[in-house]
């Protein structure tokens, strides 16, 4: 496949361009996925005396920012910062930031995205994931899905589905799934005739145990030297908790997987009404809960190896679930959700 900067075209699996291309329908952004259009000229801004480009997103403001306008642009720069001086120990020219999303879900996929930014490159609004809106991360990818065309800024997203995860482990397809979208990145920048190498990029996840013990290193020691993290893919790498809040490459990467994911379940909710998955996106809520006693877990959607599923003896098959058109066949229910 001819790589390109399509989010949705960087899942090299068709069923996943699939699903990711559903995820971006379900949160009005297939346009910015379809036409590839080129996003706003960034903005240049001045803080603390040094000039940065800033992607305006139409995130909502901080509180902070709202009393004081540069506050948010200060917290920017410093994750910009920090990951420039990581360069600088590493002795590279760029940070690949990647981060993984619903890894402790009940059901649907595991995400993971990664992302490349320029040093001088800013994104409205970017932080930690977790600590954003809906609405304010769904702002900042749409942007930034826009921002992929003819830009020296870039992004991938893969996902690995329940059965998958029911085959081997979690903690494995949550790898792959971060391994899959580093290569990527990967392809795309050697099909631009920048090739990624080890002496130009590193690699820096956030969370631990996703680097295999045999090649773990304590993070930020002996970081000039490194770690090869994969023999598929020689670039050295580090591991750092909380990376999302520290690394602005880290931060956006967050950001990517997070959305892209939570639109699964959004989209899923559509087919799937009665089980909230719009609401819990298939976290251990209540609601999730007491929808799998009264309906039952699906197959194929809920991870059959996790807890409380395994223990479950009401599965129903994904075709015959509550609230799709076949199961109103068969029960001759005639009040559809859907």
């Amino acid at each position: 496949m001819k790589p390109t900067r399509a989010l949705g075209a960087l899942a090299h699996r068709p069923e996943i361009r699939a699903i990711v291309s559903d995820s971006l329908k379900a949160l009005n952004m297939a346009g910015a996925a379809s036409k590839k259009k080129a996003g706003q000229p960034y903005e240049t801004i001045e803080v603390d005396g040094a000039a940065w480009r800033l992607m305006k997103t139409g995130a909502t403001p901080s509180r902070k920012q709202k009393k004081d306008p540069a506050a948010d642009y200060r917290a920017l720069v410093s994750l910009a910062r920090a990951a420039e001086v990581l360069k600088g120990e590493w002795g590279v020219d760029q940070i690949v930031g990647v981060d993984e999303a619903g890894r402790g879900c009940w059901a649907g996929v595991v995400s993971a995205g990664a992302a490349v930014l320029p040093g001088d490159v800013l994104i409205e609004g970017v932080k930690d994931s977790k600590l954003l809106t809906e609405k304010a991360r769904e702002s900042i990818l749409s942007e930034l899905l826009d921002h992929l065309t003819g830009s020296d800024l870039s992004a991938a997203v893969d996902l690995r589905l329940p059965v998958e995860i029911d085959r081997t482990d979690i903690l494995s397809c949550t790898r792959l799934a971060m391994l899959t979208c580093v290569q990527l990145l990967a392809a795309q920048a050697a099909h631009s005739g920048r090739p990624m190498t080890v002496g130009n990029t590193a690699v820096v996840f956030d969370g631990r145990a996703i680097i295999p013990k045999a090649r773990r290193f304590a993070p930020l020691a002996n970081s000039a030297q490194g770690v090869v993290w994969d023999p598929r893919l020689p670039l050295r790498a580090v591991e750092i908790e909380k990376g999302d809040s520290l690394f602005l490459p880290v931060a956006t990467a967050s950001i990517v997987a997070k959305t892209v994911r939570d639109g699964t379940m959004v989209s899923l909710d559509r087919v799937l009404p009665a089980y909230g998955f719009a609401k819990h996106k298939s976290y251990g809520t209540k609601q999730h809960q007491q929808s799998l006693a009264s309906l039952g877990p699906i197959r194929g959607i809920h991870r059959q190896t996790f807890s409380p599923m395994k223990t479950m003896v009401n599965w129903v098959d994904g075709e015959v679930a509550p609230g799709t058109t076949e199961w109103a066949k068969q029960t001759g229910e005639t009040r559809m959700w859907i």
